[in-house]
């Protein structure tokens, strides 16, 4: 009997992490009038044409259906609709449209829009909606995926069932999930992809079980989108401090860590290599100019440093775009992860250090599970701290060139850096009173006025 009340428990919490993410992006969605400025538009096309060709080629020109929908819509903080063009069949010319009228995104494999593009076919059929509105919904999926990877590695950090539950909220409505799940965006991989990650990461430490499935997630994740290498190298960095630490369970020989993280780096960028060169490309190629490479230099470098520590929840666009509440909401729970991961640092980096008080013998669980939020926390801070340039070299070596790196590409730390806090928090009576208060309450501000309303940053 209690086997079988455990089961419906998990049952119901996994159905109100997908409830609460059907809520999120449903809401979310249906409130926007115009594209999203985060190359929606480009991603839009390749939607529609995936079906039919695969992937778009190199400096391919974005097809009727995205033009269309760009003239009718227009692009938010951008373009204005053009009426003109809208409904009547006929577009303007290339220069009328973003990038010269091609299609920029054929760096990405079709991995994001195939899946998208499946799901969203029963809601354009059964549902009546259009493209664009079903590829949007099917955020709730890619969202729900996340929440639900995140509760189950709450569970195993040691969170109780009632908070692995409630936690994920504040993943759901928050501003980087509002862009990234709400629109049509590759971004949508990445918060699974973190999630996906830890709680593999996790398991393995815990168990010894489930290697394999460490290199087969990042170079799925990374060939979804290459700047998910931020949480594979977070994972990978954990996985070394644990090794270090005599943390990983006995069964786990040094020769396996060194196999399992050798395969979780190169995997991605052989990936990568043979994309570049398998992808479609045109004899004679529209320009696609983006207008934001720039050389590549030391001091750019430099610049990327500390690019994305303390960004996790405020990436996507400036929180200023939106009302005081959503600023308010952004910033406090960004501090409040920024916070967790330093304290993880102090409480656990002293024992874990010494390497030579490590016993032979198989850990306690509770050091263990120390051991294992101080290795996190470790990773997710030298991967916010050095992976700007290290991203920027891939970038780089896979044709993209350098650009300022906007904070989102540090998207799938979000997951891991939360479960840190979280982990802190369910530790101390307050601090899970405060999660269980503020989870729910950050949602439903979330979900019903965060994100609309006289944007602070419009002078008004």
């Amino acid at each position: 009997m209690s086997h079988t009340r455990s089961w419906t428990v998990r049952i119901l919490s996994v159905l109100l992490l997908v409830a609460a993410s059907m809520a999120f992006v449903g809401v979310g969605a249906a409130q926007h009038t115009s594209l999203s400025p985060i190359d929606e538009y480009v991603y839009i096309d390749y939607l529609a044409k995936v079906g039919s060709q695969g992937a778009v080629a190199s400096g391919e020109a974005t097809g009727e259906f995205a033009r269309e929908y760009l003239d009718c819509h227009g692009v938010q903080y951008a373009l204005e609709p053009r009426p003109e063009f809208c409904g009547t069949g006929v577009s303007g010319t290339d220069a009328d449209y973003p990038f010269g009228g091609a299609n920029t995104a054929d760096l990405y494999t079709p991995i994001y829009f195939a899946i998208t593009r499946v799901l969203a076919q029963p809601l354009m059929t059964l549902g009546g909606m259009d493209l664009v509105a079903a590829g949007r919904l099917v955020g709730a999926v890619w969202l729900a995926a996340a929440a639900v990877l995140l509760a189950g590695s709450l569970r195993r950090l040691g969170a109780d069932r009632m908070l692995s539950v409630a936690a994920p909220l504040l993943l759901i409505g928050s501003l980087p999930i509002w862009w990234s799940t709400t629109f049509v965006t590759t971004d949508a991989t990445a918060p699974v992809a973190g999630a996906a990650l830890l709680y593999v990461t996790v398991r393995w430490a815990q168990s010894g079980r489930g290697a394999w499935m460490l290199p087969t997630i990042a170079l799925v994740a990374t060939l979804a989108k290459l700047q998910n290498l931020m949480a594979v190298a977070a994972c990978a960095i954990t996985l070394v401090v644990l090794a270090w630490r005599r943390s990983l369970p006995e069964a786990v020989t040094t020769r396996r860590v060194v196999t399992v993280l050798g395969s979780m780096l190169i995997l991605p960028l052989i990936g990568q290599g043979v994309w570049s060169v398998l992808r479609p490309k045109l004899a004679d190629p529209l320009s696609g100019a983006q207008g934001i490479t720039q050389p590549l230099t030391g001091d750019a470098l430099v610049r990327e440093v500390l690019k994305f520590f303390g960004s996790y929840t405020t990436s996507g666009r400036d929180p200023l775009l939106f009302n005081a509440p959503g600023y308010l909401v952004a910033t406090v729970l960004g501090w409040a992860i920024v916070g967790g991961i330093l304290a993880a640092l102090v409480l656990y980096g002293p024992r874990v250090v010494r390497r030579s008080e490590v016993s032979s013998v198989t850990p306690d669980p509770e050091n263990a599970r120390n051991s294992l939020l101080f290795a996190l926390a470790l990773g997710v801070l030298i991967v916010s701290l050095l992976g700007g340039p290290l991203l920027v070299a891939a970038l780089w070596l896979t044709g993209q060139g350098y650009f300022p790196l906007p904070t989102r590409y540090a998207l799938s730390l979000f997951p891991i850096a939360l479960a840190i806090t979280v982990t802190l928090c369910a530790r101390a009576r307050a601090g899970r009173v405060l999660i269980l208060i503020g989870a729910p309450v950050a949602f439903v501000c979330g979900l019903l006025f965060v994100f609309t309303g006289t944007p602070l940053g419009s002078g008004s």
